[in-house]
């Protein structure tokens, strides 16, 4: 299951230090379980505090127990006064003998079957400006 971006906040800017999750935050432990429970990969966007910093970004829970997050790598105009962007969130779910990675597409996210490198695909997207 693929929820939007920020879907377990909705959208905020100047209250995202309020509602900001970290890893293994006690509000994300419903997603976690039901990932497990009914063997599906959930991902679900809200406000990412890792250290200091404030991200925009993606909890990633797999079937396995396994979780990682996705981190926003273009920012919109306005957001970079609340957060910080990352070219270094590339996680890859390994699911059923696939390897798949999270490309961003402007408000939407494609799973790409990564064959290729997925850092030489993401620096040549973000050549060509996607």
């Amino acid at each position: 299951i693929l929820f939007p971006e920020m879907s377990l906040t909705g959208y905020t800017r100047e209250k995202a230090s309020r509602y900001a999750m970290m890893r293994d935050d006690p509000r994300l432990e419903k997603l976690r379980n039901m990932a497990m429970e009914y063997q599906m990969i959930i991902i679900a966007g809200a406000p990412v505090r890792l250290g200091r910093e404030m991200y925009i970004g993606s909890f990633i829970f797999l079937h396995d127990g396994s979780e990682s997050i996705y981190l926003k790598k273009f920012l919109h105009a306005g957001e970079e006064k609340y957060y910080m962007s990352s070219l270094e969130s590339d996680p890859v779910i390994e699911f059923q003998n696939e390897s798949l990675s999270i490309i961003p597409s402007h408000a939407n996210f494609v799973f790409f079957h990564s064959g290729r490198n997925i850092s030489a695909l993401n620096k040549e997207m973000r050549d060509q400006g996607i």
